[in-house]
């Protein structure tokens, strides 16, 4: 029974093919029987297009060929596969011997006649070659006519032959049954049931199923089963029932379905043959067909058999069909083993199997060899594997590699793949070649690699390996002691062994070398050696015998010679030479040299002496002589004059053996040998102190000269003499220095020091004792004829003026009158000789300085002085402390001592000018102060001094920031740090002078305290005390002044004397601005500027240069350019020469291109190089000019820019090691460049004052005005939200983004560039490129504002908003308008942005340095994104708001209490004026007197007076009194109150600027109190409606203080959710929608809203008013035909008939009507049958208009425009008066604007100027006032309230001229 089921690759297959009784049965399912032959031989009828016929001849000779031959020919030619054959008969050929086969198809006629070979295997006989040939025409078309059945004769024939025995070969060929192709041919024919589909390889059986359903309407495994043959791409149907077979292929042709799928379906006939499986190898055909024809086998007679040996299979064909079928039922056995029987269709070219046949046995594995070696080589290239397998993959091939230590690694197995049942040819055929193509491809593949086995030594092996470690193309593998294999590329494995080979040649060749080398001493005297060595003796001998060993052993005092015999030989006979030949020389010395060159080694001081001066010399010492060796007579002449030359010595004879014991003379020996014998000796000094007392200096003569000179100079001026010579003032001793300088120089060229002391006016004179007598005498004799007068002056800021102009004032009243002036300010006193009870201390000076600063000059001990900080220097090691500090350190315990070790650990020693502060221990102060005290060299004086300095300057900077009141500083003498005493002193105080100035505003020390322990250092410290504080620095008459009184404290930071300003990078850098000549520079580098040409000498700076260093800088210069290519930005380094430094750096500067190219990129870099070189060279201090801006044409302010810019990011990105000073240096006479480089250094001050602490702000409520403006008041600033176009904006500055390339094709910057113009545009080309701190600033152009600011875009808003205001403060703008930052291209969230821009906004405002912006807007052209910034806004004032606290403490002054009536104490404010003294000497008393009159008018002229007069200077409190106080300190002005003025008065007298700037701070104190009071005013009027109550305890309520009150109803109004207020002193959070309040621990009160006065109900808002919506103010519009409108316009048109009016608008502001309702119900009731309300004008700027609508009118602003007739707010009752420019000022349109205001007048009287309040009606009665004034009371033109609330601005008129 046949069932359908899956084949092994899961397609469908039939299984159970039928057997038994009934499978005849189910082979005939068509119509009629089967037929009775394969179809091998078939009628006309069957294919009524054939036969074609090929001719076929062979070598059987003329004669037909034997039956035998015949049926295997005719098998032959029915073979598809064999021939390309299938259905024919054979015919006899028309010439003897040949044959025609005759083909039912044309096609398959052509196949077979393609086939260029034809043979037929016969077995042993071999094999019979066929020529297969088409027939000519004339017998094509004979044939052609001829039956397919053949005649009568030949089927006789063909049965007598099958009665016969074949005589062709009777021994192997098979014998045949009487059954002949003629009964074959005549067998009865019936309809197939068989059907094969060709084309349908892309289907599996269950899809060609569905398919043939679908076809023919048959139902599969009911009515056709399927046979796939995936072999042959075709599928056989077999039909189960008795259907048309034939009609089942005319529905498959006609199938379009088939047709699109390209599958095409033919009969199959039945078969005569059959296929035997496994058949044993030798069996013949013979032995097939007699089994098969044997009864018991059911078989019949056999047509033919033919063998297939490769295939184990045999195909043998019956003559009738019945016996195939017999066949099949039975099993059969060939040679005793099994075979498989199957039906074999011819025209298939396959057996059709059904579920009998197995599944197509896969060939087995080959095991194929593989060299192991190339195994391992294979293993470790991965890629190399990959590649094996896929070429293998090709030939159907899974390669199966050896595992891992298995037993066979040279082998390798082959595995048929899965890819041979998807192949497209035949199966079989493949299968039966794969093992062949395999192993093949296998072999050609492996045949690429290769292994080699050599034999070689193991020491050489290792270097030969080491070399070939990393070659991927080869492994390298040791096999054992000596044997190696090489495995890989079969090229790379040759080329190794080749070189292999030639390297072991070359190996053996060097041992045989060294088994016959020999090793030879020759001995050679140092001397001769070094000589010979020098002259090149290795390198000449190497050059002939490269393999030679020559070397000098110093301890056997000969050369070694290895090599060869003859080699050897030969060198050494030619050695002997040369060392017999060597000059040599005895040289006595001098024996203080000879000892010097004893303790030096000979060699190095040979190399010093000769060999660095190209002379070939060596020395040896000998007794006591020198014995000089030479390389020729020359050389030896030269090295004798050397050591003449080189080498001396000196002596110095001591009168005094005395000064050996001196400090200072063992500071500088030891400095002495420190410096000349540092890395190799140079000198050494003998202190024979004895008999002689003389001192010798021996060594280098140049050492030796400068040692013998500091000695000398210091033994010389060891015995001087002192004398002070007292004066008349301070003027006289500066007169004498400055106009008598011949005098002076005559005798300081003597020795002479003069000391000018103006503190206490006195010359001092120091030096050689003769000299200094010669000089009392003529200095006494100039004082006397000098003349000399004092001017005092008690006018406020006399002093300040003076100074300010100092240069400038001396030099007018020299020119003049030949007269110098002195300022002198008078003294409180001295507190000397003064001893504190808490310490040790006595009091030897004290001096006050300006202020409050108490400078004390004390003699005491460190370990017991009673300040609050003291300061202990320690020396370089920070180790042993000084005289003062070690008792300092012992008296304050193991406390101070372990937390100094804990410091030591941490963070190392400190060095010099660094400090540390610990506790204090057990000593009476509160800190220590530690410092790392420098080491006195006097070649590094500046270096050493300037670390001093550090020192006072970091100590007290520290003890200020923690806050301490005093500070005791050391006296850092010549002790263990060896600083000349004067030198010390002059550093500390002129130190501690410039620390005090620059933070003279902002410290909290009180007194300084400098200690010595000895009379010397007390009287030296006191000296320089008084000399230094009594000078006054001058300062720099081009500093501008941009800022007001808080800007001049801090520029005050950057103020130097000489002509000196400075300020300080955060990491400690200074940069000083200096005037000079840069020859004239004395700092370590000096940087120039040179051209692309490198010519040196080009251009003044240059020039000037070159003439001062000398002809050797020159000469350098020119060797540093050949030794390198320079080009733009290289900088040459050569050293100072005649230059007061040790460096120069001469970079290449290009000209400037305008800002488009690289220029000032190269610039920068020079720049940068420049600081960075300076580090690298261990230097401290660099002095830069104005490089580019001469000759180059750089902008100088960019280059100043850009300098500072560079070297405060070299210090904060690398902080310097040792550069300590940058100095910029200007021409003095290039003013352009000076007033650059000053105004960016004040730029850099400001910059460190605005980034101050910040201070608290006041951040005021929300007000939106009627046009969407929103505005908030942040401390001084007030912030204005609006939508609008910021290029419309007429603010001082309106803020850009652009990218930096200033390109854009839309969005702000495109809208802005347009709106500017093309100057704009052009002058942001310049700066493409260029971002310059990330934004430029460029003019106007066209629009309304001065400056547009451009910001390069960035993401953080913040920093730019900070940026954009301090460079607005910086310029001194009023006013900015920003966009909403990063909200366009850049797409950040509006919250966020507002968020920081706010931010940004609230910290700079809280700068205490903020004096000139006063004005910010943000402009947002989107409104949807207004709502954004405004929560933003709300966010921010909420988070300010002031603690209730202070709020109730400001309600209680403000609002709780009534004013008293009790009057005030008169304001009185101590006037403080500080004396000065202008000190005047000239030689003519007239010239003395007419300067001291020019000076008095000099300083009265600059005096100036003016008055503030306002109501609000009587309510001045103790607050503002401070600051008027502090102002007065300050600024140097007196203030002056006139109290019984009405309106009270100040009077502010001063300098000029001064009195501005204070007039301009006191106005702004009254504007504040101004604002103070309307917002009482707004509370009150609040309080007058509403009453805000909380819950007490005991379930009553209580009212709110007025003010929170306010905040609460503005809440409602603002339709907040929450709002924090204070009740009882804790923090409740109210809800004002449930009127719930909780504080932080949920407690619950409730709280109340209850309307203030009943009558409120009944105040209705007017009928025309349109819907508010829950809007607190709505502007309406008046459309021109209303009534209403017209009313108005009437009113108007009275007076102003010429006048356009644009719009009217009725303001509906309901708060404020209530509020006006409730004071208009009040007044009607007093004043009853009076006409208290009228309909008035005001006229008012635009600016004014939000406020006026959301407020009201407001008295404040009384007296803006006029105030003639009382301080309230103005109505006209025409309305021209209120049209007129001065009331309604016009906008920057043209409109102007008008308000017609209800205004309460009622009983009025006549006003007056200076009016807060109407007048009372009756003395007797002042509760009682008038409600208003007027101008005149018969025909009033004007009226004036007082009280906000009794006006209502109804309606708005804008109009026009």
């Amino acid at each position: 029974m046949t069932k359908l089921s899956r084949d092994p690759w899961g397609e469908l297959m039939w299984t159970g093919f039928p057997s038994g009784p009934g499978a005849r049965s189910l082979l005939r399912k068509g119509r009629g029987a089967p037929t009775p032959c394969s179809g091998a031989v078939r009628e006309r009828r069957a294919e009524p297009a054939g036969p074609f016929p090929l001719l076929v001849r062979g070598a059987w000779g003329s004669a037909e060929p034997p039956s035998s031959l015949r049926r295997k020919l005719l098998c032959y030619f029915q073979s598809q596969k064999r021939s390309g054959g299938g259905e024919c008969e054979l015919r006899a050929g028309p010439a003897p011997g040949s044959l025609l086969v005759c083909f039912a198809r044309r096609d398959v006629r052509q196949r077979v006649l393609q086939r260029q070979i034809h043979e037929l295997d016969l077995g042993e006989k071999g094999k019979l070659n066929l020529i297969v040939t088409e027939l000519e025409t004339a017998t094509e078309e004979e044939t052609s006519d001829e039956k397919l059945v053949p005649t009568k004769n030949r089927k006789y024939e063909a049965a007598e032959t099958c009665r016969a025995k074949e005589s062709f070969d009777p021994n192997t060929e098979p014998r045949e049954k009487s059954c002949s192709m003629e009964n074959i041919a005549g067998c009865s024919t019936k309809t197939s049931l068989l059907v094969a589909l060709e084309n349908v390889q892309h289907f599996s059986a269950q899809r060609l199923g569905a398919l043939l359903e679908n076809v023919s309407g048959f139902v599969a495994d009911k009515d056709f089963c399927l046979e796939m043959r995936p072999e042959t791409s075709t599928a056989v149907v077999t039909l189960l029932k008795r259907i048309d077979a034939e009609e089942f292929v005319k529905l498959c042709a006609e199938s379009n379905r088939l047709k699109k799928l390209k599958i095409t379906a033919k009969l199959l006939e039945e078969t005569h043959s059959i296929k035997a499986e496994i058949v044993p190898g030798g069996v013949s055909t013979d032995h097939i067909a007699a089994c098969f024809e044997n009864v018991s086998s059911g078989g019949g007679p056999v047509v033919d058999v033919q063998l297939l040996p490769e295939e184990r299979s045999a195909i043998t064909t019956f003559c009738s069909p019945k016996d195939l079928s017999t066949v099949l039922e039975k099993q059969h056995s060939l040679e005793q083993m099994p075979v498989s029987i199957y039906p074999y269709h011819h025209r298939l070219g396959t057996a059709l199997s059904g579920e009998k046949k197995p599944s197509v046995e896969m060939p087995k594995p080959i095991t194929c060899p593989l060299d192991p070696y190339v195994w391992q080589f294979l293993e470790r290239q991965d890629e190399l594997i990959q590649d094996i397998n896929q070429e293998m993959a090709a030939c159907h091939c899974d390669v199966i590699w050896p595992e891992p230590d298995c037993a066979h690694p040279d082998e390798v197995v082959l595995f048929p793949s899965s890819s041979l049942y998807e192949q497209q040819e035949p199966m079989m055929q493949v299968i039966k070649t794969w093992r062949e193509d395999a192993s093949a491809q296998l072999s050609h593949i492996l045949s690429r690699y290769t292994s080699v086995m050599c034999q070689v030594d193991s020491v050489f092996w290792n270097d030969v390996n080491a070399e070939r470690v990393n070659d991927a193309s080869l492994m390298i593998a040791c096999v054992c002691m000596g044997l190696v294999v090489i495995a890989g590329d079969r090229a790379a494995v040759n080329r190794a062994e080749r070189e292999l080979m030639e390297r072991m040649e070359k190996d053996v060749e060097e041992r045989k070398r060294q088994e016959n080398s020999i090793e030879v001493s020759v001995s050679v005297m140092l001397g001769k050696y070094a000589v010979l060595h020098n002259a090149g003796l290795e390198e000449d001998i190497c050059k002939e015998y490269p393999r030679i060993k020559i070397f000098y052993d110093d301890t056997k005092k000969a050369i070694q010679l290895c090599g060869l015999p003859e080699e050897v030989s030969k060198i050494k006979m030619r050695l002997l030479e040369k060392v017999q030949n060597v000059p040599y020389k005895s040289v006595n010395i001098t024996p203080q040299v000879f000892q010097f060159l004893q303790c030096v080694d000979n060699k190095t001081m040979s190399e010093r002496l000769f060999i660095s001066k190209k002379i070939k010399a060596f020395y040896e010492l000998e007794d006591d002589a020198i014995v000089l060796f030479g390389y020729t007579p020359e050389d030896l002449s030269d090295a004798e004059k050397q050591i003449e030359t080189d080498l001396d010595y000196k002596c110095i004879d001591l009168e005094d053996s005395e000064i050996i014991k001196k400090e200072e003379w063992r500071s500088l020996i030891d400095f002495s040998c420190k410096k000349y014998n540092y890395s190799q000796k140079t000198v050494i000094i003998d202190e024979c102190i004895g008999k002689e007392n003389r001192v010798t200096i021996t060594g280098f003569s140049k050492a030796v000269a400068e040692v013998y000179q500091n000695i000398f100079y210091l033994v010389d001026r060891n015995t001087h003499m002192k004398k002070v010579i007292p004066a008349k003032s301070a003027a006289v001793v500066q007169f004498v220095e400055k106009e008598k300088p011949n005098v002076c120089l005559e005798f300081k060229k003597k020795g002479v020091k003069m000391c000018f002391d103006t503190k206490v006016p006195c010359i001092s004179l120091s030096g050689p004792k003769a000299e200094v007598a010669k000089a009392v005498t003529t200095l006494e004799q100039v004082l006397s004829l000098l003349c000399y007068k004092n001017v005092p002056i008690d006018k406020p800021g006399a002093k300040e003026f003076f100074t300010e102009k100092k240069d400038l004032h001396v030099f007018e009243a020299k020119q003049k009158y030949n007269c110098l002036i002195l300022l002198k300010v008078e003294e409180q006193g001295q507190k000397g000789g003064e001893v504190d009870s808490k310490g040790e201390r006595e009091v030897c000076y004290e001096e006050t300085l300006e202020g409050g600063v108490t400078v004390l000059v004390c003699k005491g001990v460190m370990s017991n002085y009673p300040v609050d900080v003291v300061v202990n220097v320690l020396n370089k090691d920070s180790k042993l402390p000084d005289d003062l500090a070690g008792p300092l350190l012992q008296e304050a315990g193991p406390d101070l001592q372990r937390e100094y070790k804990h410091l030591v650990k941490n963070h190392g020693r400190l060095k010099p000018g660094c400090i540390a502060i610990t506790g204090a221990g057990k000593l009476p102060c509160k800190h220590v102060i530690h410092a790392g005290g420098p080491e006195w060299k006097k070649t590094d004086r500046e270096k050493c001094l300037h670390h001093v300095r550090k020192i006072v300057r970091k100590s007290v900077q520290l003890a200020e920031k923690c806050n301490h009141l005093s500070i005791a500083l050391p006296f850092v003498r010549a002790g263990i740090l060896g600083i000349p005493v004067e030198l010390c002193a002059q550093s500390i105080v002129s130190s501690l002078k410039k620390t005090l100035e620059e933070s003279r505003w902002d410290r909290s020390l009180r007194e300084v305290h400098l200690v010595g322990d000895a009379d010397k250092t007390v009287r030296v410290l006191s000296e320089t005390v008084k000399q230094v504080f009594a000078a006054k620095s001058p300062i720099w008459p081009l500093l501008p002044q941009p800022f007001s009184s808080e800007s001049m404290k801090e520029s005050q930071k950057a103020k130097r004397k000489d002509n000196l300003q400075m300020v300080t990078t955060n990491e400690g850098l200074c940069i000083k601005l200096e005037k000079g000549s840069i020859q004239d520079a004395t700092t370590d580098v000096i940087v120039n500027s040179i051209g692309m040409d490198l010519q040196l000498g080009v251009g003044p700076l240059c020039k000037a240069l070159l003439e001062k260093a000398g002809p050797g800088l020159q000469l350098e210069f020119n060797q540093e350019k050949q030794r390198r290519i320079a080009g733009k930005g290289t900088v040459f380094h050569t050293s100072g020469h005649n230059l007061l430094c040790k460096s120069v750096l001469h970079a290449v500067i290009p000209v400037w291109d305008g800002g488009k190219g690289e220029a000032l990129k190269t610039l920068k870099d020079v720049v940068k190089f420049c600081l960075q070189k300076t580090e690298e060279l261990a230097l401290n201090l660099i002095t830069f000019p104005a490089i580019g801006t001469g000759g180059f044409g750089f902008p100088k302010s960019t280059v100043a820019k850009l300098m500072f810019d560079t070297v405060f990011e070299f210090s904060s990105h690398h902080t310097p090691k040792t550069l300590q000073e940058v100095h910029f240096l200007l021409y003095p006479g290039d003013t352009g460049n000076i007033q650059a480089f000053t105004s960016e250094l004040e730029r850099r001050v400001a910059e460190n004052r605005i980034k101050a602490a910040p201070q608290h702000i006041f951040i005021g409520p929300i007000v939106t005005s009627s046009s969407g403006v929103h505005e908030m008041k942040i401390g001084s600033i007030t912030l204005q939200l609006i939508n609008g176009d910021i290029t419309k904006e007429d603010t001082d500055v309106i803020v850009n983004i652009t990218s930096s390339a200033f390109k854009a094709n839309s969005g702000l910057f495109k809208a802005v560039m347009d709106a500017a113009g093309s100057q704009v545009e052009e002058e942001c080309a310049q700066y493409a490129g260029q971002l310059q701190s990330g934004f430029v600033t460029t003019e106007s152009g066209n629009l309304l504002c001065k400056k547009i600011i451009h910001l390069i875009h960035s993401l953080d808003v913040k920093n730019q908003v900070t940026q954009v205001l301090r460079e607005c403060e910086l310029r001194m703008y009023t006013s900015v308008a920003f966009p909403a930052i990063g909200t366009g291209q850049a797409r950040q969230s509006p919250a966020k942005v507002a968020d920081n821009m706010l931010g940004a906004i609230i910290e700079f405002a809280s700068q205490k340095a903020v004096l000139h912006l006063r004005r910010i807007r943000i402009v947002i052209f989107e409104t949807k994104m207004n709502s954004e910034f405004y929560e933003s806004m709300k966010k921010r004032q909420e988070l300010h708001t002031h603690d209730s606290d202070t709020d109730e403490s400001k309600l209680t002054s403000l609002f709780g209490q009534k004013k008293s009536t009790e009057k005030k104490q008169p304001l009185v404010l101590e006037k403080k004026v500080e004396l000065v003294t202008f000190q005047i000497c000239g030689e003519r008393q007239q010239n003395v007197d007419a300067a001291a009159s020019w000076i008095m008018d000099l300083i009265l002229k600059e005096q100036s007076e003016n008055i503030i007069s306002d109501e609000l200077i009587e309510n001045f409190d103790r607050g503002q009194m401070k600051t008027l106080v502090d102002l007065q300190r300050r600024k140097h002005v007196t203030f002056q109150f006139e109290s019984n003025r009405s309106p009270p008065r100040i009077k502010i007298s001063g300098i000029s600027r001064d009195v501005y700037s204070v007039s301009m701070e006191v106005q702004n104190m009254i504007q504040k109190l101004r604002d103070t009071q309307e917002e009482q005013s707004k509370a009150e009027l609040v309080y007058n409606l509403v009453e805000w109550r909380y819950q007490e305890s005991n379930d009553s309520f209580r009212t709110f203080d007025k003010l929170t009150n306010m905040q609460l109803e503005d809440a409602k109004i603002a339709k907040k959710a929450h709002l924090t207020v204070k009740i009882k002193n804790k923090n409740y959070k109210v809800n004002i929608n449930t009127l719930q309040a909780n504080d932080d621990r949920g407690t619950t009160i409730s709280i109340q809203r209850v309307p203030k006065n009943e009558e409120k109900q009944a105040i209705e808002l007017p009928a025309e008013w349109e819907d508010m919506k829950d809007k607190p103010v709505l502007v309406v519009n008046l459309p021109s035909e209303s009534q209403e409108y017209q009313n108005v316009e009437k009113e108007f048109r009275k007076t102003c008939p010429n006048l356009t009016i644009e719009k009217i608008e009725r303001i509906q502001n309901s708060y404020l009507w209530q509020s006006y309702q409730i004071k208009k119900n009040a007044l009607d009731k007093k004043n009853k049958n009076w006409m208290n309300e009228r309909l008035l004008f005001h006229g008012t700027a635009a600016s004014s208009l939000s406020t006026i609508n959301y407020r009201g009118f407001d008295r404040g602003f009384a007296g803006k425009n006029a105030a003639i007739i009382g301080n309230g707010t103005y109505f006209a009752v025409r309305a021209n008066y209120s049209a007129q420019d001065d009331y309604s000022q016009p906008d920057s349109s043209g409109r102007k604007y008008m308000y017609l205001a209800r205004v309460l007048t009622g009983q009025y009287c006549a006003g007056r100027a200076g009016l807060i309040t109407a007048p009372s009606k009756n003395t007797a009665d002042t509760t009682d006032h008038y409600d208003s004034v007027v101008d005149n009371e018969k025909f009033p033109n004007m009226f004036v309230i007082f009280n906000d609330i009794q006006a209502y601005p109804q309606y708005l008129i804008t109009f026009r001229k």
